[in-house]
């Protein structure tokens, strides 16, 4: 049995909680009077991390009752606070220094796992919703309900990353956080308080002092001592594995490339590619003009001096700090060794000035590249630069950096770009020099 939806919440995500409500209320119903009629409601649970506070709780309340779609979807509405003492309630982003007895991303964890054992003794399953989550389809409760009672023997029950970002091997099958959880099945705490919670913590404080909570399962399965056939932590985990299972009810696409755009997803890409999918858990495009036929490009990526006007890149001083980044792809499909991108473009620049065309994959690997120097200020020079794939990839990153001596002025103009599969144009994008 769904008993309800957890959302966790620090203060400045307030907003999209509030955000989130009204959508539910006029786009994505929660539930389906007809369907739904005559069945137990869950509650909707937002947790806070910090001490009780009215500014926070009262908005949520106030929303609630307004939102009358969303009010008869749910038994009530709860706001809980875990109260999480400072030590344990940081997060330190890469670079940052600081204090964390408990890691570095304690708070996420703590509020985690207070926020589910409060639950222990009043829920059953429990859908964990993070404000960065939007459902895909009406009556998504129903939808999420009958995930649970189809696997009512399961612990924890969400996706895997989907998107197109490389991980590394040691997380690569990790269940994201938003996900179901068994908080009502005895098993179920006896594993994580007698075993996991303390093994997670000690080997954060030990090992990986930014290990996430839903990573540690996947790293606790990964480690050398895993490798040995008879070891008996690998015995021990056998009798548990199938209580942690990957669904597609839930899709998680919220990895480096979705978040700083090098690739963008539409709705009815993540419902093609997965049509049983009801809860999202990354970024959507807010539009489709980012395609361009069966291609698509990324946002625009600038460092240096360099400048973007009316179709036309400009560099001026400090070359070789100056670069242009933009990533493209082929909706729902790889880029493989069937396939070539060509670039062409105008180069205005000194004779002594070169500009260099790089094509990478996603973890940044050197696909292939050519330098090409100007015909002098004034002369528009036509170039050019045909790349042959050599290894697979879900996109690639277009790389464009200057050369040349100090004071002198470079523009590039009508970049375009196009691709052939099994020497077939499949596509052009002509502006690639557009915001």
């Amino acid at each position: 049995m769904l008993s309800a939806i957890v959302c966790p919440l620090t203060p400045r995500e307030l907003p999209a909680a509030l955000t989130n409500l009204a959508f539910w209320d006029t786009a994505m119903p929660p539930a389906s009077e007809g369907e739904e009629a005559g069945k137990t409601r869950p509650k909707l649970i937002f947790s806070f991390n910090g001490a009780p506070d009215e500014n926070l709780s009262r908005p949520l309340l106030d929303e609630f009752d307004k939102r009358a779609v969303v009010k008869g979807s749910f038994e009530a509405i709860e706001v809980r606070f875990c109260n999480l003492p400072p030590e344990k309630d940081l997060y330190l982003r890469e670079g940052e220094v600081g204090y964390a007895p408990f890691g570095r991303k304690s708070g996420p964890n703590w509020m985690f796992f207070e926020t589910l054992r409060a639950l222990r003794d009043e829920a059953k399953f429990v859908f964990l919703m993070e404000t960065d989550c939007q459902p895909l389809r009406p009556n998504w409760l129903g939808r999420i309900r009958r995930v649970c009672l189809l696997n009512d023997d399961a612990w924890v029950i969400g996706s895997h990353y989907c998107g197109a970002s490389p991980l590394h091997w040691s997380v690569a099958r990790h269940i994201n956080g938003n996900a179901l959880y068994h908080v009502g099945d005895p098993p179920f705490w006896d594993f994580m308080e007698n075993f996991f919670w303390p093994w997670l913590n000690d080997y954060i404080v030990k090992n990986v002092p930014d290990l996430a909570y839903d990573c540690g399962w996947e790293t606790y399965l990964n480690r050398m001592e895993m490798e040995h056939a008879g070891s008996y932590e690998w015995i021990r985990v056998r009798d548990i594995l199938q209580r942690f299972r990957l669904s597609t009810f839930v899709v998680n696409i919220a990895g480096a490339a979705e978040q700083d755009g090098d690739y963008l997803w539409t709705r009815a890409d993540i419902l093609k590619r997965f049509p049983g999918a009801t809860i999202l858990h990354g970024p959507l495009a807010t539009s489709n003009d980012h395609r361009r036929g069966p291609l698509g490009f990324g946002r625009v990526f600038l460092e240096g001096s360099a400048e973007l006007n009316a179709g036309t890149l400009h560099a001026d001083h400090d070359l070789e700090s100056v670069t242009f980044r933009r990533s493209m792809w082929i909706t729902g499909q790889l880029l493989d060794e069937t396939c070539e991108v060509a670039v062409s473009f105008l180069l205005d620049c000194p004779e002594d000035a070169s500009l260099t065309v790089a094509w990478r994959d996603p973890s940044g690997r050197l696909e292939g590249s050519t330098k090409i120097f100007g015909a002098g200020i004034g002369a528009p020079k036509l170039g050019g630069y045909v790349q042959a794939i050599t290894t697979p990839a879900p996109y690639l990153r277009l790389v464009l950096r200057f050369d040349g001596p100090e004071g002198a002025q470079i523009s590039v103009s009508e970049l375009k770009c196009e691709v052939k599969c099994a020497g077939r144009v499949l596509g052009r994008l002509d502006r690639m020099l557009t915001f």
